[in-house]
């Protein structure tokens, strides 16, 4: 049986949010409710689901708790309670999951299940200076549940895309 560990769901955790200054990703967890929930589809063929099971507390010391099932075949192979704080500051290119240069943020729209949502893409190249240089995409918005993630591009592929979302 195929097994898929959370350390997927911990990088790009770690990594959603990646913004500058100037220009920043929405931090969707400070207005996350209970019962929101995404799912996204991995190459490997898991949906992993993402869902808002409690919320302690206003503001951004409140602390958000998120049940992640991974999924395959219809049937949860994994699932774990994490807890996150509302508030916690978006992390940079340079403490992220994914080190690196940002190279460039853009704004654009994607298309999921029907809805049109607009979504901040974040790239950041990894290993600029080096021959095993790599790069990575994050798309974001405000409009996801949970963690705002759309989809992350790994050197042109995409490893984590966003399949469906809702409340309740």
């Amino acid at each position: 049986m195929k097994r898929i560990s959370l350390m997927m769901v911990f990088a790009v955790l770690a990594a959603a949010s990646v913004a500058t200054a100037a220009d920043t990703v929405p931090n969707r967890l400070s207005y996350a409710k209970v019962g929101e929930w995404a799912s996204y589809k991995l190459p490997s063929g898991y949906i992993q689901k993402l869902t808002v099971v409690d919320r302690s507390g206003d503001g951004p010391e409140a602390m958000v708790d998120v049940l992640v099932e991974n999924i395959y075949d219809g049937e949860v192979i994994e699932a774990k309670r994490i807890s996150h704080e509302a508030g916690e500051p978006m992390t940079s290119p340079e403490t992220s999951a994914t080190p690196g240069v940002l190279v460039a943020i853009r704004h654009d729209t994607a298309a999921v299940n029907g809805r049109t949502v607009p979504v901040t893409i974040v790239e950041v190249l990894k290993n600029a200076a080096e021959e095993d240089r790599s790069s990575t995409e994050w798309w974001a918005s405000g409009d996801v549940p949970v963690f705002g993630i759309v989809k992350k591009v790994e050197d042109g592929e995409t490893v984590w895309e966003l399949d469906g979302f809702g409340d309740k």
